[in-house]
């Protein structure tokens, strides 16, 4: 006798249906149990449901032992999703020795409601950027959902996203992007959104779509291989940065901007433009022609700091926030930002922006109230500043490790009193 293609396993559950609640972060499924096994006897012991969800297993359901009669009849399962999304379903039971049986398919279906978060198209051939943009926005806890498509199909474009991350690559692996393309991000845009686009020839030598204008970019040149660093320009909230650039170095396009935007990077061999910011009446945009992907992290310059820079300037707000003023943009209330980093070993910058001139005191305590450190700022401008507390006390003698309290006091020319705090954790 020759072996059996496969056991007598159960049969795969039946009926299954999928309804999403009103609360839009969860779905109910159901489904009838299966009552024969493949071969068509019956089945009178199952140990187990088995659930995935997008290719996870997201519950085992454990069953009695023995004849159980709760198998021949519907069973329920709520499942809780985190974000809107596409999610595809599968179940099967086991047998009592743990066998698995045929398995039930959903379709691929969007739940949760409308869909919010950051958006990122990751449209180049040799993706670079993509992953590394969606990984360092959720180092920055970003709260909302980050989503990655390989196309600008994947997913719609609501006007509740709070950014649209272009990556069209470098050439010769670069994607072109089309009119039905650029009319999602000019429609996208039109709502107040923001859009950040990178791509070596997107600029100058291909050709310029419908949306192209909103990024008031002004294309030089074609550009060579000569992309070795990316400097910030003097005068802006980037000015500090320096990367090395190790991404795809071919025909990077040179680009200035305009009298309505302001180059932020520029490539230090030939001092031409590589990244330009424009604010319009209701959205805002980045335009690059280098690829964040290829920038090198070093102990000055990060790419975690600057997409935070980036975010702030999109009025994104993550729970750490960089220091610098936002391409002058001054903020309508007293405020101060999450301190950065925390933990901390050896310094953190506390950045505050307020509305009006005025004074502003900032002061380091124990967790016991103790007065470790205070800097009075004098009058200063409106806009948004900075404190930098190195770990050290009034005497320049380092403080231990342990959780600190900031408490920053500002004082308008009218001499009214506003007052924020938070804690901070000094880790040597």
């Amino acid at each position: 006798m020759g072996a059996k293609f496969y056991q007598d396993i159960p049969e795969s559950p039946i009926l299954l249906n999928i309804e999403q609640l009103t609360s839009q972060q969860s779905v109910v499924l159901e489904w009838l149990m299966p009552t024969t096994t493949v071969h068509g006897g019956m089945l009178d012991t199952i140990s187990a449901v088995c659930l995935w969800r997008n290719g996870e297993m997201i519950a085992e359901i454990n069953l009695n032992s023995g004849r159980n009669p709760v198998f021949k009849n519907k069973m329920r399962y709520t499942d809780n999703i985190a974000n809107p999304d596409y999610y595809r379903y599968r179940l099967c039971v086991k047998d009592m020795q743990g066998n698995p049986g045929r398995i039930t398919y959903s379709p691929e279906k969007w739940y949760g409601g409308q869909m919010s978060g950051v958006l990122i198209w990751d449209l180049d051939l040799t993706p670079i950027s993509g992953p590394v943009l969606k990984t360092v926005i959720e180092e920055l806890e970003y709260p909302g959902p980050v989503y990655l498509a390989a196309n600008a199909n994947r997913y719609p474009v609501e006007s509740t996203i709070d950014a649209i991350f272009v990556c069209l690559g470098v050439y010769p692996n670069n994607h072109i992007l089309t009119e039905p393309e650029a009319l999602k991000l000019k429609s996208f845009l039109d709502s107040g959104g923001n859009v950040y686009m990178e791509g070596g020839d997107t600029w100058y030598y291909d050709n310029q779509t419908v949306v192209h204008p909103y990024f008031e970019i002004n294309p030089v040149g074609d550009g060579g291989a000569d992309l070795l660093y990316v400097h910030g320009q003097a005068g802006t909230a980037y000015q500090n940065f320096l990367f090395q650039y190790a991404g795809e170095n071919s025909f990077i396009d040179q680009i200035e901007g305009t009298q309505n935007s302001q180059k932020i990077f520029y490539n230090p061999s030939d001092n031409f433009g590589v990244a330009v910011a424009h604010t319009g009446k209701e959205y805002k945009t980045i335009g690059t022609s280098f690829e964040f992907g290829g920038l090198v992290d070093d102990a000055t310059s990060t790419k975690y700091d600057l997409l935070n820079q980036i975010f702030e300037y999109f009025g994104i707000m993550p729970t750490s926030i960089s220091s610098g003023n936002d391409l002058g943009l001054i903020p309508n209330t007293f405020q101060v930002k999450p301190n950065y980093p925390n933990p901390f070993n050896n310094s953190t910058r506390i950045v505050f922006g307020i509305p009006s001139p005025g004074d502003v005191k900032v002061s380091i305590y124990t967790v016991n109230g103790q007065k470790v450190s205070q800097s009075e700022s004098g009058q200063i401008s409106s806009g948004w500043h900075e404190y930098t507390w190195d770990g050290r006390n009034d005497n320049a003698i380092p403080v231990s490790s342990g959780i600190y309290f900031y408490q920053v006091i500002y004082r308008t020319q009218k001499g009214e009193k506003w007052v924020k705090q938070g804690k901070m954790h000094l880790s040597k």
